[in-house]
C-alpha cells in the first residue's frame, strides 16, 4: 500500500544517497547549491563570496572550489549561477542536519514524487500494475540517481508528480 510505497523509497533514497556521498562526496554543482543554501542560513543573503573565501563548503567538499558565476553584479557583490529556488527548499532540512539534512530533503521530495507515481499508477490501474509502475520508475535511472543528487530535478519531479496527479483525479471536473 501507500505506506510501504513511501517508507521503502525513504529508506532506498536516504539510505542510497548516505551512502554513496560517504564514498564519492559531493560533487558537480552539488557544492555550489550547498554554499548557497549556507549561505542563506548564515549571512541571509544570497551573497557568495564571503562563503567561498571563509571556505564554508569544507565540511561537505575537500580542496578548493571555484565560484560559479558570470560577473560581478550590482555594488561589485558576486552572485552564484544556480538558482537560489532549491537552497530556498533545502534551508530548514539543513539547518537541523547541515549537507546531510539536505540530502534527506531531497531523498524526502524523492520519496513523495515516487508515492504521487504509485498514487497515479493506482487511480489508473490495478495494485500490482501501480506497484510495478512505482518500482519501475523510482529505482531506475534517470529517477533513482537523482533522489539521492543535490539539484533541482527532484523538486521538479516532485511537483510535476503533484500536478500529474491533480490533473488526473481532478480532471473530470474541471473545464479544459
Amino acid at each position: 500500500g501507500r505506506r510501504f510505497v513511501f517508507v521503502v523509497s525513504l529508506v532506498v533514497f536516504i539510505g542510497v544517497g548516505h551512502y554513496v556521498k560517504q564514498i564519492q562526496g559531493f560533487g558537480g554543482d552539488e557544492p555550489h547549491y550547498l554554499v548557497l543554501t549556507h549561505s542563506l542560513l548564515v549571512d541571509q543573503d544570497l551573497r557568495i563570496e564571503n562563503n567561498h573565501r571563509n571556505r564554508d563548503y569544507q565540511e561537505f567538499h575537500a580542496g578548493e572550489l571555484p565560484m560559479h558565476y558570470l560577473a560581478r553584479g550590482r555594488d561589485d557583490v558576486i552572485y552564484s549561477i544556480h538558482s537560489p529556488g532549491l537552497p530556498a527548499l533545502l534551508l530548514p532540512a539543513y539547518a537541523v542536519a547541515g549537507h546531510w539534512g539536505a540530502l534527506a530533503m531531497v531523498g524526502l521530495m524523492a520519496a513523495l514524487a515516487a508515492l504521487a507515481m504509485f498514487d497515479l499508477a493506482s487511480s489508473i490501474g490495478s495494485r500490482p500494475i501501480a506497484l510495478a509502475t512505482w518500482a519501475a520508475v523510482a529505482f531506475t535511472i534517470p529517477f533513482g540517481l537523482q533522489s539521492w543528487l543535490i539539484f533541482p530535478e527532484m523538486a521538479a519531479a516532485l511537483l510535476m508528480a503533484w500536478v500529474a496527479l491533480w490533473v488526473w483525479r481532478d480532471g473530470p471536473d474541471r473545464v479544459w
